[in-house]
């Protein structure tokens, strides 16, 4: 469906030769008339002090109990932003610089991270109506959002050892799902991590990125998420779960710069490493999704696979931080009558197949900490599904075990995994106590709309040109998928 614009000229006198107080007056004027009389009317040009053509990208960032706007600009002072007719001042996040060049383990690359842009944010009031920054009018979060748009693993994998093809839609398609998903009209974005992957340069010999920019910087960034993602990024307010790929010793700089929900902090963002310890674990907390439903936010970005070997201090200070943090998760889920749906970029109870075939069977680090605190239940009371991406790749799991149902969305444009096998070979589990019992999956590109229906959530998987592949209901603790349409 086309946006709704005009094409004809409108000329509106420059606000900015106004005193404030009449500024502002003369710009609430030109809204309510935009909002009652002239419906659609984005196009008709702003005030144009809120214009800006150093502006790079505007979104709503949906976390922590707050629903932020942020900016990145080119310019070097942050832009105003109209809040309900009101010109305010946006405040300064992170100021452009050439932050020192993090290592990479296991990598001959020394890898930039310069960010000639600035990053700026403002904290929307509970009640906001309408807000514009630049000429764009932001996604305003619902109280009970209905329709929920759900994908993962989006940026174009440049490894020492891989390369996608970044510059054919076809083979890296995250751009063609940001549209199609931006058609579907979402009330909220739920992004499960792993936004940037160009790490690596791409070599002389591989024509599948040529030009592509590489690294931790701003560059690689923009052409990983922010282009792609702009249609996506004006249509609803987004929830944004940090994976593996923003931990501090890779795109981590970025992550706190731009999409982190909380406030910037130098202590917290990735530049020093002296520092990773505290920035690599981000606090839990929830998101409303209407009275009776909650997302629980979890940062796994630095979880690994391997099992927590207690002499180790690394490993000691992880186990002893997600221990405080499960207990926070427990908190948060102790809500009755509210369905409460763990969110994590790591899989706790998923299956993935390993490029030869070789299956990987749930989190270790995390099953360790959760059992010590609730035994073979792992989850607390309360949670009665869980969302992750990971493995690139669609799955809904159930188990006949009480655990609650896992859904995987890591399909949103990283380069695929190998389809796990269907069914599972016998005895398959993901954990100690874990009886597998359903599963429905698909290794096509895609996304997810997680639709409320009559007090139950509804997800409806698409594959990137917008078909159909199943319908799932969330029930209990299961999910439950019809295979119709179905491409494995």
């Amino acid at each position: 469906m086309q946006n709704l614009t005009t094409n004809e000229s409108y000329t509106l006198k420059n606000t900015n030769d106004f005193p404030r107080p009449l500024r502002t007056f003369h710009q609430g004027i030109i809204v309510a008339l935009c909002t009652s009389v002239l419906a659609g009317c984005q196009s008709i040009d702003q005030p144009p002090k809120l214009l800006d053509d150093g502006i790079r990208a505007a979104w709503v960032v949906v976390g922590y109990g707050n629903n932020t706007a942020r900016v990145i600009t080119a310019a070097k002072n942050c832009p105003e932003i109209m809040v309900d007719g009101n010109v305010l001042p946006m405040s300064l996040r992170a100021a452009a610089t050439a932050s020192p060049p993090r290592r990479e383990i296991a990598s001959p690359f020394v890898f930039p991270a310069t960010f000639p842009v600035t990053s700026c944010e403002f904290r929307l009031p509970a009640q906001t109506k309408t807000a514009v920054i630049a000429g764009r009018t932001l996604p305003i979060p619902k109280r009970d959002p209905e329709r929920i748009l759900i994908i993962g693993d989006t940026g174009c994998r440049m490894s020492a050892t891989a390369w996608q093809a970044c510059n054919d839609p076809n083979e890296w398609p995250f751009a063609k799902v940001a549209a199609l998903g931006a058609t579907m009209k979402p009330e909220l974005v739920l992004h499960l991590g792993d936004f940037h992957y160009r790490e690596s340069p791409c070599p002389a010999s591989e024509p599948r990125c040529q030009n592509s920019p590489w690294g931790y910087g701003w560059d690689a960034w923009d052409a990983d998420f922010f282009t792609p993602a702009d249609s996506l990024l004006k249509s609803a307010p987004w929830v944004m779960v940090r994976g593996n790929h923003e931990e501090c010793e890779r795109a981590g700089q970025g992550w706190f710069r731009f999409l982190d929900p909380d406030r910037y902090s130098q202590n917290r963002a990735c530049s020093d490493p002296s520092q990773d310890r505290p920035s690599n674990y981000s606090a839990p907390y929830a998101v409303p999704i209407g009275a009776r439903s909650q997302f629980i936010i979890f940062d796994s970005s630095t979880a690994g696979h391997a099992e927590i070997n207690r002499n180790r201090p690394s490993d000691i200070f992880k186990f002893e931080t997600y221990q405080e943090q499960f207990r926070k998760v427990a908190d948060l889920a102790n809500k009755e009558g509210v369905n409460s749906f763990f969110v994590s970029h790591h899989p706790v109870l998923g299956v993935a197949a390993g490029s030869k075939g070789e299956l990987f069977k749930g989190n270790k680090p995390l099953l360790t900490t959760m059992k010590s605190l609730n035994g073979l239940a792992y989850f607390p009371k309360g949670i009665t599904a869980t969302f992750h991406g990971h493995s690139h790749v669609f799955e809904a799991m159930s188990y006949r075990s009480e655990h609650p149902a896992t859904i995987i969305a890591g399909h949103g444009g990283t380069s695929l995994d190998r389809a796990i096998p269907d069914p599972l070979p016998p005895g398959t589990s993901p954990a100690e106590g874990v009886t597998v019992e359903s599963i429905t999956h698909s290794n096509l590109f895609g996304l997810l709309m997680m639709e409320r229906h009559n007090n139950e959530w509804v997800l409806n998987a698409f594959d990137r040109d917008g078909k159909p592949l199943t319908t799932c209901q969330l029930r209990d603790l299961k999910v439950l998928c019809d295979k119709k349409g179905l491409i494995r």
